[in-house]
């Protein structure tokens, strides 16, 4: 059936913004600090990737679609749990016991108030350049647009060697070393029981592609008021204006993704992607439905059983009175994204690059109804006009 084309809005123009340091410096970085977890838990999922300790230990995480049992395990064969100073040193803390999660939501596996380990912070990148010419590449000279071109090209690399640190004490920032392009800012909220490190490779990803990426480090961010905590501390932190604040998208998983659209409510929120967004309870208020500011891309996996597309998403894209793009991937389950994003990397990248940085290339994976996704077999997408 054919679809009206979405008018999709135009961004003013970006205020000057100085490029100076604060103080002449910036905070040094440090030596890579990720890893990958080995260890297969008792559920119809891959095993995470995730930072590792302050003592070389890598901790395990299992997925929501575990059961509360099975997370409980897992949480006691991690060893110690990091946490992250204000100024971004790490510490060691014993592991906490695993919330108690609702039938609804599954369990998810170690996280906590604390953050990711990090000595100064993973780094990411050889040089300005990623060495790969399709990822450095000038994205407005490609005409040739396809979903899975689009989809490929966004899910490489970023051109921006990478850094994390604690954005205050309950936020962790991954962004570029080099601050100079005055990057844009991307919200993230966990799913539930999960931390930043459960989902560390994609906050790298997105950071390399030129956002100031900064993850609230609760557990439970359904409300999306964790979320604004964030953009606050950064409102009033020594990064204001090296940051464009006129340019701020939200996204999260499960829980997450639900508070990502809660978070949408904040005028200073131009646009938002939650992934496989839970909106049935667990601190969402559905009225937020109605009121965002900007273009939404719903995500959503066909086989996604904690939270079933037809419950959670079909409301949400009929409610929405913004632009709005809803995308299922075919064969994704809950745990697609966790780790590095799965299949959903690339179509966040592009969608926050087209939003964001006004990609003329990402636009083209969405605007229309012959875009680039609309005719890539692996998703099916439904728009919506104002």
């Amino acid at each position: 059936m054919a679809v009206a084309p979405i008018q999709w809005p135009t961004r003013a123009a970006k205020p000057e913004i100085s490029t100076d340091p604060p103080n002449g410096s910036w905070p040094g970085t440090a030596a890579l600090m990720l890893g990958v977890v080995g260890l297969l838990v008792a559920c119809d999922t891959v095993p995470d990737r995730s930072m590792a300790s302050a003592s070389g230990a890598f901790p395990n995480a299992c997925t929501e679609a575990c059961s509360t049992d099975t997370a409980g395990e897992a949480a006691t064969t991690t060893g110690t749990e990091g946490t992250v100073t204000e100024d971004g040193a790490a510490t060691e803390t014993e592991p906490t016991e695993p919330p108690d999660f609702s039938d609804e939501e599954g369990a998810m596996g170690v996280g906590g108030e604390g953050g990711p380990v990090l000595e100064g912070g993973p780094v990411r990148g050889e040089d300005s350049g990623t060495g790969d010419d399709a990822a450095s590449a000038d994205p407005t000279d490609r005409n040739d647009a396809s979903g899975s071109s689009v989809g490929a090209l966004y899910e490489s690399e970023g051109r921006f060697i990478t850094t994390s640190h604690a954005g205050g004490s309950r936020c962790t920032v991954f962004r570029p070393t080099d601050l100079s392009a005055i990057p844009q800012v991307i919200l993230w909220g966990n799913g539930t029981g999960s931390s930043p490190a459960n989902y560390i490779d994609l906050l790298v990803h997105w950071a390399s592609w030129g956002f100031f990426v900064i993850a609230a480090n609760t557990e439970n961010s359904g409300t999306g008021e964790d979320m604004l905590q964030c953009l606050d501390w950064l409102e009033t932190s020594p990064f204001a204006d090296q940051v464009d604040l006129t340019a701020v998208g939200t996204s999260g998983h499960s829980q997450g993704g639900g508070g990502s659209i809660m978070a949408g409510t904040d005028p200073r929120v131009s646009t938002t992607a939650p992934i496989e967004a839970y909106t049935l309870g667990l601190g969402h208020d559905a009225s937020s439905h109605t009121r965002q500011h900007g273009p939404m891309l719903i995500l959503s996996g066909a086989d996604d059983t904690i939270v079933p597309p037809s419950d959670h998403h079909s409301t949400l894209f009929q409610r929405t009175q913004v632009p709005t793009f809803w995308a299922t991937l075919g064969g994704a389950t809950h745990s697609e994204p966790r780790g590095d994003g799965g299949r959903f990397r690339g179509i966040t990248t592009a969608w926050f690059a087209y939003q964001l940085q006004d990609d003329h290339f990402a636009a083209g994976g969405f605007e229309g109804t012959d875009c680039a996704f609309c005719n890539d077999p692996d998703w099916e997408v439904q728009q919506k006009p104002l």
